[in-house]
């Protein structure tokens, strides 16, 4: 009788332990999976401040470039003025 009830009382101790184990185990995947999800989140959230970085570049360069050629038009036209107007073949306008 008390072998029985011993064995049964180890039987339970050793399907508590393993059950812990397995509860354990599931909770390091989950751990793993979720530092997973957050380095995949990072990951993003850097690609989209890169690729905002380029816009901007983008931006400014096309801004510059208008303003240059702005600019450079103008300069022309007070050029122009200066010497007095287009001269297209014998004609002079201006």
């Amino acid at each position: 009788m008390e072998e029985e009830e011993e064995e049964e009382e180890e039987e339970e101790e050793e399907e508590e332990e393993e059950e812990e184990e397995e509860e354990e185990e599931e909770e390091e995947e989950e751990e793993e999976e979720e530092e997973e999800e957050e380095e995949e989140e990072e990951e993003e959230e850097e690609e989209e401040e890169e690729e905002e970085r380029r816009r901007r570049r983008r931006r400014r360069r096309r801004r510059r470039r208008r303003r240059r050629r702005r600019r450079r038009r103008r300069r022309n036209v007070i050029q122009r003025r200066k010497k007095g107007g287009i001269k297209i073949g014998i004609m002079k306008i201006g």
